[in-house]
C-alpha cells in the first residue's frame, strides 16, 4: 500500500513491527482498484516461508503478528495452519448501522454460513473456517507453491460471486490447505471511525473526536 493512504494507526503498527523484526521484508504497494493484482505482486516478491497481508484500512491489535506466529508454531506437531487470519468486520451499505458497517465478521463457518453479529465468537482459541478476509491474513509459502498463478482472482462467478480472498481460501481447500481464524486477533476496520470486534464477539465502533470510545462492558 502507499504510505500516504493507510490509516495512521496501521502505520504506527507497521513501524513498530518493522523495528521489532528488522529481518523481515515490508512490501508497500500503491493503492488501486486491482487488489487481486496487488496481492499477486506481493506473492511474486515473496522470499520467506510466510506472508502476512495487512490491508491499508485494517488496524491489527498490538501483538497480532506474534499471536499468529505462535499459532503456527504451537500447532505444527498436531496440525498445520497454512492459512490463518484475524477477525474484523466487513463494510457494506447497511442503513441501520453507523457508517455503513455490515453486521458480520469477515469469515464463514465450515458449513459455509456467514458468522453473523449475533454469533458470539470464542474469546480465545483458533477455529476452522471455510473462508476468511485477507485484511489481516498470514499464508504459508507452501500454499502459493502448490497453487498455479494467479493466486488471487477477483470477481469469480462460479458458483457465486466471490471476492479474491474467499475464492483463494476455497481453491486452497481443494488442494488440501485448511483455513483458520484466531479469535483473539481482533482487528479494527476503518469507516468514518473504526469498527472493532468486542471481547464478546460483537461489534463496537470507535468514532474520532472527544467522545467516549471505550468498549461497552
Amino acid at each position: 500500500v502507499h504510505r500516504g493512504s493507510i490509516h495512521p494507526l496501521l502505520d504506527e503498527w507497521l513501524c513498530r513491527v518493522s523495528e521489532q523484526y528488522p529481518g523481515q521484508v515490508l512490501i508497500r504497494r500503491k493503492q488501486g482498484n486491482q487488489i487481486a493484482r496487488q496481492r499477486n505482486m506481493v506473492v511474486e516478491a515473496l522470499h520467506g516461508d510466510w506472508c502476512l497481508f495487512v490491508d491499508s484500512d485494517v488496524v491489527p491489535p498490538v501483538g497480532a503478528l506474534e499471536r499468529l506466529v505462535d499459532d503456527v508454531v504451537g500447532h505444527l506437531v498436531r496440525r498445520a495452519l497454512p492459512i490463518i487470519g484475524g477477525v474484523y468486520y466487513e463494510r457494506a451499505p447497511v442503513s441501520q448501522t453507523p457508517g455503513g458497517v455490515a453486521i458480520f465478521p469477515v469469515a464463514a463457518t465450515r458449513e459455509g454460513r456467514k458468522l453473523l453479529d449475533d454469533d458470539v465468537l470464542p474469546a480465545n482459541g483458533v477455529i476452522p473456517v471455510d473462508t476468511v478476509g485477507a485484511g489481516c491474513l498470514m499464508i504459508a509459502r507452501a500454499v502459493f507453491e502448490a497453487m498455479p498463478s494467479p493466486w488471487f482472482r477477483c470477481g469469480q462467478l462460479d458458483p457465486e460471486y466471490l471476492d479474491e480472498d474467499s475464492e483463494f481460501c476455497l481453491r486452497a481447500a481443494s488442494l488440501g490447505f485448511s483455513t483458520w481464524l484466531d479469535c483473539t486477533v481482533r482487528c479494527g476496520h476503518a469507516v468514518l471511525g473504526i469498527a472493532w470486534p468486542g471481547r464478546d464477539g460483537r461489534r463496537w465502533i470507535e468514532w474520532p473526536g472527544p467522545i467516549d470510545c471505550r468498549e461497552p462492558q
